[in-house]
């Protein structure tokens, strides 16, 4: 399929989207250029203004250009030109230069880091160029998935062909959808999430010019981690913190956190990071959860879908979370232009869900062997993964960050979802 080119339904279909994070605009772009008139409905009052960094990896990349948003996006983004691991000391493990140029030319599309607000402000344009409707303060308090139908907490009701429920993953509609309780549960881990601008590190410069160069970074240690990567060109760094979860029972996912207990857990790690935490002002702890690989992503009518969070929220380790949720919206936007009649869309969205539990699955998978990976603590297992970072120094080495990089990375969703519509079209 040609990039530029994506398939667009002879029916207009309505599809009710259930939330405008992240997935829920990106499905409405999908879905619109399908040739769809769609509507969001939104709880928050206004777009998010809060956020930090997101690493969109050729995966993800790859469906800006068709969906219209490269232009957009590329000024606000970064292509990291290294990516450096280090052990928790500072000693490094592994490292490919020419990161950008490695990336472009193995996958045809870049790693992109950027931050959370750009992103989502360039989707909403884009979705609104497109003519999708964003409604906010406008909680969706039941689907009705016979008709279907959304309702409001305002009793205000919308009626639709399609819904897609795009609530992340705490999200309160998701059991109602599959019939069944399915609720998040914490993975054991959380995270300290930091952005430091560049002007806040005045006089220091050792950590500016540090900064000032545009790479991932990657520190490992016996059941901690932390990743640095510069946002909005190089004017932020955004740094995650992985560590051991501390949350007491009953506390909420999200909470102010005391720097003191961020630092101690760093504390003998690589004088550099510890210098950058030292300049770290105020932040932020999330536990992080994570939901069992679902075999169901529809209502059993097949006119009521989930996608993003609300079916795989993904631990962080292997930055996919984004990625993921994208690949879902461009997978039901490719089947949903194959549409010729209403009849059609609970084989669309059969076959939307099967594409997508599968590759999913694997991917939850992945993740959990690369924390155990990143994050051992026996001595045997931290020097046998010592001596195969190594082999990232050599100069033609086929090693890859993460490991199954080329499965990931390579991944078209649109190339997918065609190969499976011209075996068994509707």
């Amino acid at each position: 399929m040609a990039d530029e080119v994506l398939p667009a339904s002879t029916v207009q279909l309505k599809a009710l989207i259930v939330g405008g994070g992240l997935f829920g605009v990106a499905a409405a772009i999908s879905v619109a250029l399908a040739g769809h008139k769609v509507t969001v409905f939104e709880a928050h009052p206004g777009p998010h203004e809060i956020g930090a960094g997101l690493q969109s990896s050729p995966n993800g990349t790859r469906l800006w250009k068709r969906w219209g948003l490269s232009s957009l996006l590329e000024p606000l983004a970064t292509a990291p030109k290294a990516l450096k691991i280090h052990d928790y000391d500072g000693t490094l493990l592994a490292q490919r230069l020419d990161y950008d140029i490695e990336v472009k030319e193995r996958y045809g599309y870049p790693l992109w880091t950027m931050h959370r607000i750009d992103l989502q402000t360039s989707l909403i344009q884009r979705a609104q160029e497109l003519g999708v409707e964003i409604i906010y303060s406008a909680r969706v308090d039941d689907i009705d998935m016979s008709t279907p139908s959304v309702t409001t907490q305002s009793k205000e009701t919308y009626k639709g062909d399609l819904v897609i429920l795009a609530g992340g993953v705490w999200s309160s509609l998701r059991s109602q959808v599959l019939g069944k309780r399915v609720d998040p549960e914490p993975s054991g881990d959380m995270a300290y999430r930091i952005t430091i601008d560049y002007d806040q590190l005045s006089g220091k410069d050792e950590l500016q010019a540090w900064m000032h160069t545009p790479m991932v970074r990657i520190w490992i240690g016996p059941g901690s981690h932390a990743v640095a990567y510069p946002v909005r060109g190089t004017k932020q760094i955004n740094i995650v913190l992985l560590v051991q979860d501390n949350f007491q029972t009953g506390q909420e996912s999200k909470m102010a956190a005391d720097l003191d207990e961020m630092r101690r857990h760093f504390e003998g790690w690589d004088p550099m990071l510890n210098k950058l935490l030292a300049t770290v002002q105020r932040v932020q702890k999330w536990r992080l959860m994570q939901l069992k690989p679902l075999k169901l992503w529809r209502s059993v009518q097949g006119t009521t879908v989930i996608g993003g969070d609300c079916c795989h929220a993904i631990l962080p380790y292997m930055a996919q979370g984004l990625n993921l949720g994208l690949e879902d919206a461009a997978t039901l936007g490719y089947l949903l232009g194959q549409v010729t009649s209403k009849d059609q869309i609970p084989k669309a969205t059969a076959m939307y869900q099967d594409l997508r539990t599968a590759r999913t699955a694997r991917m939850l998978d992945e993740t959990h062997k690369h924390a155990e990976h990143f994050h051992a603590t026996e001595e045997g297992a931290r020097k046998a993964r010592n001596v195969e970072f190594g082999r990232s120094f050599e100069k033609d080495s086929d090693w890859t960050h993460p490991k199954e990089q080329r499965w990931i990375w390579s991944y078209d969703a649109y190339k997918e979802a065609e190969k499976a519509y011209l075996s068994n079209p509707f």
